[in-house]
């Protein structure tokens, strides 16, 4: 399911503020699912314009790494 870039964003800072209350290794996990569900949608030259739109300004090689993995992991969790 392809989105559109600000619809990514939005995502990405509606997860980052769930798991920011929940603790720090929650946040990490959240942003490698995050590469993971939206892989088909992301790519290296969208990634940072996302951050910034998410006003995250971190994360891009932990996003990265969920890009990576996607084809080879599957998301279980039905919140996700």
């Amino acid at each position: 399911m392809r989105m559109s870039d600000d619809d990514l964003a939005a995502e990405l800072r509606r997860r980052y503020c769930d798991a920011k209350d929940a603790g720090e290794g929650d946040v990490t996990t959240t942003l490698v699912l995050f590469g993971i569900k939206y892989a088909d949608s992301l790519h290296r030259g969208n990634i940072g314009y996302i951050l910034r739109c998410a006003d995250i300004g971190r994360g891009p090689k932990t996003i990265g790494i969920g890009r990576r993995l996607a084809g080879r992991v599957d998301i279980t969790d039905p919140e996700w």
